[in-house]
């Protein structure tokens, strides 16, 4: 199948053209500024730049599944490179001079007037399944072994494209694309199995922003005293891990930078 990995002969189909499958052929596009009419007609449609813009596009003919990517570990086991069974990947190299963006992955779902007002509907459902005897609690300082729903790592493998030069941005952002949120992030009241809605390590910090680049508040905990240490920015609530009656809980009230803090 793939040189270098097992004994097979690779047999490589080269093709320069796109590729129409299920209701994407019913109407092929005479060209990239045309779209199919049969399934999105139009911009108001929905997002028809996805018939436009695809060098391979499935759309179903029964409403199910248009595009599915599956493996099993145990297919590998006897390849000697043992590749990492992955369903389906997407990347993106932003290498243009010019004002572009790149996305790895991108989904969208629309909600009709038409749709039933008890059926919900999502961007994305990422479900994990352990069938296994590890059940661990995963803490800021160990990474275990178990089911992760998702993983967000900045950088990457540097064996391919090269080490990253300054740290990513944000690992989760949320954003008003031309509408808001309702709630940024619900835990459901039986989603967990105790009560580690968010674990932090010391010294991470949640901060309120009154303007661009102006720290407003912030709220934080470690051990030893903040007095002369730990700088605050606007305003600051402080918890010492290893204080006393006095001692356990600092508030800073002038934003002095490491001074200005007092025990309450």
């Amino acid at each position: 199948m793939w040189s270098g990995i097992d004994a097979r002969v690779p047999q490589n189909w080269n093709f320069s053209d796109r590729f129409f499958f299920g209701n994407a052929a019913n109407n092929v596009p005479a060209s990239r500024s045309n779209t199919n009419t049969t399934t999105i007609p139009n911009a108001a449609s929905g997002a028809n730049w996805v018939i436009r813009d695809s060098q391979v596009l499935s759309i179903s003919e029964a409403g199910a599944i248009a595009l599915s990517g599956m493996t099993r570990a145990s297919d590998g086991d006897s390849i000697a490179s043992k590749p990492a069974p992955i369903g389906v990947v997407g990347v993106a190299i932003n290498d243009s001079i010019a004002d572009h963006g790149a996305w790895g992955f991108y989904g969208e779902v629309q909600n009709q007037p038409t749709l039933g007002v008890n059926q919900p509907v999502f961007g994305m459902e990422l479900d994990c399944k352990n069938k296994t005897i590890i059940n661990a609690l995963t803490d800021p300082y160990s990474y275990k072994q178990g089911c992760y729903g998702l993983a967000l790592g900045a950088g990457g493998d540097n064996s391919y494209g090269g080490s990253s030069i300054n740290p990513s941005n944000t690992a989760i952002f949320v954003n008003n694309n031309s509408n808001t949120w309702n709630a940024g992030l619900v835990f459901s009241s039986t989603s967990l199995s105790d009560y580690h809605a968010i674990n932090m390590a010391l010294q991470h910090r949640i901060t309120w922003y009154s303007a661009t680049t102006v720290e407003a508040a912030q709220m934080m905990a470690g051990s030893g005293s903040p007095a002369g240490v730990v700088s605050c920015s606007g305003r600051c609530l402080y918890m010492r891990t290893d204080g006393g009656v006095g001692s356990t809980l600092y508030i800073n009230e002038t934003g002095g930078g490491t001074s200005g803090w007092a025990a309450k």
